[in-house]
């Protein structure tokens, strides 16, 4: 599994990020790492988004300029597209960024 994390920025550019991998920090046989995670709900309050969390290496995170309104973030498994939104928040926890995006 290849996953990718495009930003589609407001002035129609594209950034893409790699998803850091369960197993990339620490011990491969125990990853510590949860690096995808989305939440759907089928019966759900209107105002209540889908949700996506997605761990990103906190360098490349921090080089790009995110228009937290404008810019729209897509996460990919190859060429399929498993979630789209965005950006709510960003947690930093050592060397990654923790994104979460709203749907």
């Amino acid at each position: 599994m290849s996953l990718k994390l495009d930003i589609e920025h407001a002035n129609g550019e594209t950034s893409t990020l790699s998803i850091v991998a369960p197993d990339a920090l620490g011990d491969a046989a125990t990853p510590s790492l949860r690096s995808v995670a989305v939440e759907r709900q089928l019966d759900r309050n209107p105002d209540e988004p889908d949700r996506a969390e997605a761990a990103v290496y906190r360098d490349a995170w921090t080089e790009l300029d995110i228009d937290r309104i404008d810019d729209t973030f897509t996460i990919r498994d190859g060429d399929n597209a498993i979630f789209g939104g965005r950006l709510r928040d960003v947690q930093f926890q050592g060397v990654v960024a923790q994104l979460i995006l709203d749907g």
